[in-house]
């Protein structure tokens, strides 16, 4: 019950230091909750045959000088 509430919340702050903060537990805690969550889910989903992939890199600025990259995977429908 913990552990959907917290995933829940996970899906709706920022960050997780964020998450950690409003739940008052440290930083690892969450992230752990997070990653068993997503392993929970990924033995849930039914292999798919995707025949197109869409990847996208976006970038955004943590502090002066320095970037942090997120690489984004999406089935795509390939239109020809």
């Amino acid at each position: 019950m913990f552990a959907c509430f917290t995933v829940s919340l996970l899906q709706n702050c920022s960050s997780v230091h964020l998450a950690s903060n409003i739940l008052k537990l440290d930083w690892d805690a969450v992230d752990l909750i997070m990653k068993r969550g997503v392993e929970r889910g990924l033995l849930r989903r039914k292999p798919d045959n995707v025949l197109h992939v869409g990847m996208d890199e976006k970038s955004f600025r943590l502090a002066i000088g320095t970037l942090q990259y997120s690489m984004i995977w999406t089935e795509a429908e390939c239109l020809l």
